[in-house]
C-alpha cells in the first residue's frame, strides 16, 4: 500500500510538473502570439502606408504627364513662331537687298 501511495504521490508529481510545462507553454504561447499579432499590425500599417505612397506616386506620374503635354504644347508654339519668324526675316533680307540693289542701280 506504500508503494502504491508512493507511485500515485509520483504520479501528481509528473503531473504536476507537466501542469507546470502546460502553463509555461501557454504563457510562451501566449507570447508568441502576441509578437504575431504585433508583426501582423505593423504588416498591416506597413501595407496601408505602401498603398498610400502609391496612390501618391499615381497623382504626381499623372501631373508630370500633364507638365510634359503643357510643355510639348509651348515647345510646338515656340518652334512655330521661330518657322514664321525666319521666314519674316528672309522676306526682308531679300526686299532689303532688293531696294538696296534698285536705289544703287536707279543712282548709277
Amino acid at each position: 500500500m506504500h508503494d502504491e501511495m508512493e507511485k500515485m504521490g509520483r504520479a501528481e508529481m509528473r503531473g504536476g510538473v507537466r501542469e507546470g510545462e502546460r502553463e509555461e507553454e501557454m504563457h510562451g504561447t501566449s507570447e508568441a502570439e502576441q509578437q504575431l499579432r504585433e508583426e501582423v499590425e505593423v504588416l498591416r500599417v506597413s501595407k496601408q502606408l505602401l498603398r498610400e505612397e502609391v496612390e501618391a506616386l499615381k497623382t504626381s506620374d499623372k501631373r508630370a504627364r500633364e507638365e510634359v503635354e503643357t510643355l510639348k504644347e509651348k515647345l510646338a508654339a515656340s518652334e512655330a513662331e521661330i518657322k514664321m519668324l525666319k521666314t519674316l526675316s528672309r522676306k526682308f533680307t531679300n526686299d532689303g537687298l532688293r531696294k538696296a540693289v534698285e536705289e544703287y542701280c536707279a543712282d548709277e
